[in-house]
């Protein structure tokens, strides 16, 4: 089987350093860790066996971004996430029984109210890190745009030029397909002097682009009215695309 290459070595570091910072890590630690290369173990002062400690490490970091979940969910989502139990991890299968007794006994102290931004923030260091290969790949697939700043006059095409881009490189396809679509409608107004009241289906028939551009056009249109409109359809038929 071949092996998936990898885009970004900096998420390989800073994945095997996450744990670590997640857990409470000071900042002698960290730098002992740059300077050398060790990783300071902050959990030595558990009794359990040393064979134990790498375990506990992942399963406690693993508990803290659930936590983050928990707490990001609160604030922002409609339906709760899934949470895995860190005491399903096949990594708490592999302790013994003085290292699962540490675990849940340090796991029964875990609290959103009490721990929010600890847990918050190894949620989103964690959501980045496992972006960031895919964002770098996505990245340099791209070939140097061909635009010419000073020929955009709107400020606002420039802002959705950038977002929109933004969006693909993290994975947001419904929120940079709607992006794209306001990007050509704003573009295609702006060139057509009799635009007003007229759908963007027209504008784009209207317009001078060349076939290929206007066939172009017309799907960008159609992939922005499903993201905003079906998004279960642009799912199946567009986000693949992207």
């Amino acid at each position: 089987m071949k092996e998936k290459p990898v885009y970004s070595r900096a998420s390989r570091v800073l994945r095997r350093l996450l744990p670590v910072v997640s857990l409470g890590a000071s900042d002698d630690d960290l730098q002992h860790w740059f300077d050398t290369g060790e990783i300071v173990e902050l959990l030595s002062g558990i009794e359990v066996r040393n064979e134990d400690l790498n375990l506990i490490e992942k399963i406690l970091h693993h508990a803290t971004v659930e936590l983050g979940k928990q707490c990001a969910a609160d604030r922002l989502l409609l339906l709760g996430p899934s949470l895995k139990d860190p005491k399903s991890l096949p990594e708490f299968r592999q302790l013994s029984p003085e290292g699962r007794e540490a675990v849940e006994s340090i796991l029964s102290g875990f609290c959103p109210s009490s721990y929010k931004e600890w847990a918050l923030d190894a949620k989103y260091a964690d959501e980045v890190l496992t972006k960031l290969d895919k964002i770098v790949e996505r990245a340099s697939s791209l070939e140097p745009h061909q635009v010419n700043p000073e020929s955009i006059a709107k400020r606002n095409l420039k802002a959705y030029f950038e977002e929109a881009h933004r969006c693909y490189l993290y994975g947001f396809h419904r929120a940079c397909a709607v992006l794209c679509r306001a990007m050509l409608e704003s573009g295609l107004r702006g060139k057509d002097p009799d635009h007003e009241g007229k759908p963007l289906e027209d504008l784009i028939q209207r317009s001078e682009l060349k076939h290929a551009l206007r066939y172009g056009a017309d799907e960008v249109r159609k992939a922005g009215n499903l993201a905003a409109h079906d998004a279960a359809k642009f799912e199946e038929n567009d986000a693949p695309r992207l």
